[in-house]
């Protein structure tokens, strides 16, 4: 099975190329086009996973990362209705994760007690429940040096296994490859199977490690409609557009980093569209994007009909939209991030 995900920036147009992939007969998508996996966008995802169980020596750094991961895991197993990973992979997601992990540890474990989940009364009463116990004790006990007649109180705490894990870079990434084929097995029908976003823009290389065929298709747009797309048609909260110039050193921040991931050998072959070409130049990037997966045009059976250049164009070239409202704010952009300005010019 090849997976085949769109990443990008936020707002430019990743979302494009998944509901373009969705018109192929060849390909399976998600029911909700813009259906996100997290496993590597989350901080406490496989990279953190990675991070302490591959490269870390510290014992319980490996459990602590084990531990957040199956936590966090639960929570998007029990995340609303339509992103909800337990019913998106029919029903075995934490089946196939618990088996994961454990293949991690193997049978070398021992049990401790995890007080991480205590909220501040549980945290409280613990503490006076210790007290109390080490206070009584002091009165009928007289302790030696190096004694201790109380044991802690493990009334809220959750017993768990603690693996003694020793793995590589080779075994880590082996396990996680059927950990990914055993969950997209359970829904995938098709050659390619479609998922939005599935790994950050900025870590392409790092993430393929842990799969088998994965094609990523990287996407860009002009800042300024990215600017005034963030700002008037999506209307977003969490995006920085409250002030121009914060949103040039973000856009800034992000395609440095960007950047500074491209200087190194790049294993994974990955293709790069421009947003605005996907619209303006429709049949042309289509035909680009059909030769980097090595699929048939006749397999584009339902054209324009998930995305569609003709309605798309209306968020493109949006400063003349905005030209009296946004005049000194579109100029900054230009000045700060004219490197990345598209030339509507040569198109219109």
């Amino acid at each position: 099975m090849k997976i085949v995900s769109s990443t990008g920036h936020g707002f430019t147009g990743s979302t494009a190329i998944t509901d373009l992939l969705s018109e192929y007969s060849c390909i399976q998508s998600c029911s909700v086009p813009s259906y996100e996996l997290k496993f590597f966008h989350d901080p406490q995802g496989i990279l953190y996973l990675y991070n302490n169980i591959v490269q870390s020596k510290i014992p319980s750094a490996k459990n602590v990362a084990v531990n957040q991961f199956y936590d966090k895991c639960v929570g998007w197993a029990n995340e609303g209705t339509k992103m909800n990973y337990e019913k998106f992979f029919h029903g075995h997601f934490l089946e196939a994760t618990d088996r994961y992990l454990t293949k991690m540890g193997g049978d070398k474990f021992c049990y401790v007690y995890d007080y991480s989940h205590m909220n501040r009364i549980q945290r409280f009463a613990t503490r006076l429940i210790n007290k109390k116990n080490a206070i009584i004790s002091s009165m009928f006990v007289t302790k030696k040096y190096g004694e201790n007649h109380v044991k802690p109180s493990v009334r809220y705490a959750e017993k768990r296994r603690a693996y003694m894990y020793y793995i590589d870079r080779e075994q880590f990434c082996k396990l996680t490859k059927e950990y990914f084929n055993e969950l997209f097995g359970q829904i995938a029908d098709k050659e390619y199977f479609n998922i939005h976003e599935l790994i950050p823009n900025h870590m392409i290389d790092e993430c393929s490690l842990f799969f088998d065929d994965l094609y990523i298709i990287r996407t860009d747009r002009d800042p300024r409609d990215v600017y005034l797309n963030a700002k008037y048609k999506a209307e977003t909260v969490d995006f920085p557009v409250y002030d121009v110039k914060v949103f040039c050193n973000y856009y800034r921040y992000t395609r440095e980093l960007l950047k500074e991931a491209l200087k190194k050998e790049q294993k994974k072959e990955v293709l790069f569209v421009q947003f605005e070409d996907l619209v303006y130049k429709y049949e042309e990037t289509v035909a680009r994007i059909e030769r980097f997966l090595n699929i048939a045009s006749e397999t584009h059976v339902r054209a324009k009909t998930r995305f569609i250049p003709e309605l798309s164009v209306k968020n493109c070239n949006l400063k003349q939209e905005y030209a009296e409202v946004e005049r000194d704010n579109i100029q900054y952009i230009e000045r700060e991030l004219k490197e990345w300005i598209y030339d509507f010019d040569s198109i219109l």
